[in-house]
């Protein structure tokens, strides 16, 4: 949000309210973040380039394809992988395309339910310098063979079925980039950002950005219905819609269309107001990761008690261990005996970490479901 943030005290000339150490910081993260984009925009035209000329069927997805929907200006925008929609009859051709152009599958520890094929990313040797914003941090490619998993959400979400059909192209450096229709970019973007939420890694910016795209679009009343009526099979596709876009609303204050604002208080449910006042806008703040309240918004959205209580034995009594955290990319030559013995410390250092954390979750998800069941029988909810 750094970047974001240094946009909107330029736009307002309120730069100078900051100390001058943290203007020059924030100057030099967007020098850094400006290098880094283009790097991302080389790569993604070469990435574009090669599936276009092998006729791989794909969409872009997020990335350069949010400008300017979502973000005014990509300069101020950190982007770490390139993520691509692949069809399924294509998808293990596609692979062995990109790794073609010299990406490898990244190693992990253990296999991890996703939406795509195992992360891909080149063999360049980088190690972490304490900067988000280098330029040489590899960029990651990721095949999505879907765009929601609601085996593994128990959230069953039809509403992106169709985005072959309503796909269309946008030009970007001479090349037309295939891409989701807006509709759809909006649904899935918000669609992400709820399986984040639930999952309690949400970023802030995943919600800023949203809140961009309302207030954008805030006068489009043709376009929010044409939204709606999209979403109007898929009663799961409308609850969690509602309850990111409520969210948004309720972290960036702004414009809000009105038949949108009547939308949101007709599919927002009592259990995802009363979850946003509760708990939304502090831990969004305080960082999802530090708790797990998003169980209890997940558990709200998910209808039978086999299904609940497999997300309460999946969140709280995790069996996997957590993927290696190295802060490195994989690199060709043999490791020496001094770095695979610090790596090795630093996993256990982080499986340690993580066991103290789900234990402590435990114990307060245990205290505190009693008091959120309290809370929600006596919730009264105000208008948006």
């Amino acid at each position: 949000m750094s970047l974001y943030l240094l946009e909107t005290l330029e736009s307002r000339g309120q730069l100078d309210l900051l100390p001058i150490s943290v203007q020059e910081r924030l100057r030099h993260n967007l020098r850094d973040n400006i290098e880094r984009g283009k790097r991302i925009l080389e790569e993604s035209l070469r990435i574009n380039s090669l599936l276009l000329a092998e006729s791989v069927r794909y969409l872009n997805l997020k990335g350069l394809s949010l400008s300017p929907d979502f973000v005014t200006d990509l300069r101020y925008r950190v982007q770490y992988d390139h993520d691509f929609l692949v069809h399924p009859d294509d998808m293990s051709r596609a692979y062995q395309l990109v790794q073609s152009l010299g990406y490898v599958p990244l190693r992990k520890a253990e296999k991890v339910t996703t939406d795509h094929l195992p992360t891909l990313v080149k063999s360049t040797g980088w190690t972490w310098k304490n900067n988000l914003y280098d330029p040489a941090i590899p960029a990651a490619v990721e095949l999505h063979f879907q765009l929601w998993d609601s085996d593994f959400d128990r959230i069953p979400i039809e509403s992106l079925a169709r985005v072959w059909e309503q796909s269309i192209l946008v030009r970007i450096q001479g090349i037309d980039f295939p891409v989701l229709s807006r509709e759809l970019a909006l649904l899935y973007h918000t669609l992400h950002a709820l399986r984040h939420l639930l999952r309690n890694d949400l970023r802030l910016s995943h919600l800023y950005e949203i809140a961009r795209f309302l207030n954008h679009f805030v006068n489009q009343n043709q376009f929010w219905e044409q939204f709606a009526s999209n979403l109007e099979t898929c009663p799961k596709s409308r609850e969690g819609v509602a309850a990111v876009f409520a969210l948004s609303k309720e972290l960036f204050h702004g414009g809000s269309n009105r038949r949108l604002l009547q939308w949101i208080e007709r599919e927002l449910t009592d259990a995802a107001a009363c979850w946003i006042h509760c708990y939304g806008r502090g831990e969004a703040l305080d960082c999802y990761r530090k708790s797990k309240s998003g169980l209890l918004l997940h558990l709200s959205m998910v209808g039978d008690l086999p299904s609940r209580l497999y997300l309460i034995r999946r969140r709280l009594f995790p069996l996997q261990l957590p993927s290696p955290a190295e802060g490195r990319a994989p690199q060709a030559d043999r490791h020496r005996l001094r770095s695979m013995i610090s790596r090795r410390a630093k996993y256990f250092a982080l499986v340690s970490e993580r066991c103290v954390f789900h234990a402590g979750s435990v114990l307060r998800f245990l205290l505190g479901y009693p008091r959120w069941l309290v809370q929600l029988y006596f919730w009264r909810r105000p208008s948006i």
